[in-house]
């Protein structure tokens, strides 16, 4: 008699080993996802409210695109009906101004000379 080493005839492997591990298995992943669900909800929520806001966003660009594009093609019938502008070159002569300019002048001004006491005595300052 030949031994059998799979689980496809009676009495061949251990029988029922294999559901006890698929059985324990699922229980631990059963435990790791309670133990976790208020996390994983927290990142569906983030994850959500992030597809959101950038849809809308993309949405709310979308509009202002649209209404750029309506107004431009409003404006352009009206820019091409308006008349052209003509320029003429013309010279103007320069009138010397009614009041002089001030001349340059640099601080201290002339006169003010004997007003400013220079201060070298470094013990008062």
């Amino acid at each position: 008699m030949s031994k059998c080493s799979g689980l496809h005839c009676p009495g061949c492997g251990d029988g029922g080993g294999g559901l006890v591990v698929v059985l324990v298995v699922l229980a631990v992943a059963g435990a790791i996802i309670h133990a976790i669900w208020h996390t994983l909800v927290e990142v569906a929520e983030i994850t959500a409210f992030t597809v959101l806001g950038i849809a809308g966003l993309a949405a709310l660009a979308g509009l202002g695109y649209a209404v750029m594009r309506v107004r431009a093609s409003i404006a352009r019938p009206r820019q091409q009906a308006a008349p052209k502008a003509v320029i003429i070159a013309s010279t103007i002569t320069r009138q010397p101004p009614a009041i002089a300019p001030p001349q340059r002048a640099s601080w201290p001004l002339p006169g003010t000379w004997e007003e400013i006491r220079p201060d070298t005595d470094r013990r008062t300052s």
